[in-house]
């Protein structure tokens, strides 16, 4: 006897709609659990990617938390890291330098895989001199609001071009210490005016002066190196601490493989981490 009589079958002995009703509704129910729906093989976006989120200056890896979160949720493996002698990392000033910063990036990546790596503001630096003494671990650079350097500049060189900046004016030196500080009434509003008073009151209280030493060491580059490599931009359209026209010229300097734009200040992990997360994810999948 086949299925379909059987089914008859046993309608006709129930001779109930309800019963009727339930065999039904377990039809469906099994229907619903195939393996084969594509709802469960549906694979996250960023499933199988790896990026390294690099800082910039007078802030730690803590900024990222929020984004590495949410790439997280996409698939993504992610990795951040507070540079030697910032934030509560105990590094002495005095070692700090360009070779340590890439030395502390580089130990994050394992071999395989390339990764993709992110940097903010002076974190755009360090990047790209990890492109540079390794480009065969990185697959792209995506630069946030980050200093695009050329071959031979410092990175405090290259801020004191930018001329409609708001940063050289709250700028304070100690060189005794070697250390370079912003004044402190200044720096939230002036890194993140849009930013909730809440993450104001988090920059302002993890604030740490930024390692004078390494902002002064000529930055050494090379069209083998990074110039090999895709890079993308994404400028900061609303930035008072690299311009949008500094930005503009950074990138002139350079063959891009894209841009975007954020309508941000300096600090869009705190201000729009979502918009920031998907389009470094558009950016990866591009």
């Amino acid at each position: 006897m086949n299925h379909r009589s059987r089914f008859f079958r046993i309608q006709h002995f129930s001779g109930s709609k309800s019963v009727r009703f339930a065999l039904l509704a377990a039809a469906l129910t099994l229907t619903g659990c195939s393996d084969d729906d594509p709802q469960d093989s549906e694979q996250p976006r960023l499933s199988g990617e790896s990026l390294v989120l690099v800082h910039g200056a007078w802030n730690g890896a803590w900024v990222w938390d929020g984004v590495k979160e949410r790439l997280e949720s996409e698939g993504a493996s992610v990795q951040t890291i507070t540079l030697p002698a910032h934030a509560d990392d105990s590094t002495p000033v005095s070692e700090s330098s360009l070779a340590s910063y890439v030395d502390s990036v580089l130990d994050l990546i394992e071999d395989g895989k390339p990764v993709t790596l992110v940097g903010h503001s002076f974190g755009g630096v360090v990047i790209s001199l990890t492109a540079e003494r390794k480009p065969e671990a990185v697959a792209r650079l995506i630069y946030v609001g980050a200093f695009l350097p050329q071959d031979g500049d410092t990175a405090l060189g290259l801020a004191q071009t930018d001329t409609e900046s708001d940063l050289a004016a709250a700028l304070e030196f100690d060189m005794e210490r070697g250390v370079v500080g912003i004044q402190r009434d200044a720096f939230p509003q002036l890194f993140c005016a849009d930013c909730s008073q809440s993450d104001l009151v988090t920059l302002g209280e993890k604030y740490s002066d930024e390692p004078l030493p390494p902002l002064v060491e000529p930055i050494r580059l090379s069209a083998a190196g990074l110039g090999s490599l895709p890079k993308y931009y994404v400028y900061t359209a609303l930035d008072r601490v690299l311009s949008p026209s500094f930005q503009q010229r950074m990138t002139s300097g350079w063959e891009l493989a894209g841009t975007r734009t954020l309508q941000t200040s300096h600090s869009p992990f705190f201000s729009a981490p979502d918009q920031l997360v998907a389009t470094v994810a558009g950016i990866v999948h591009e």
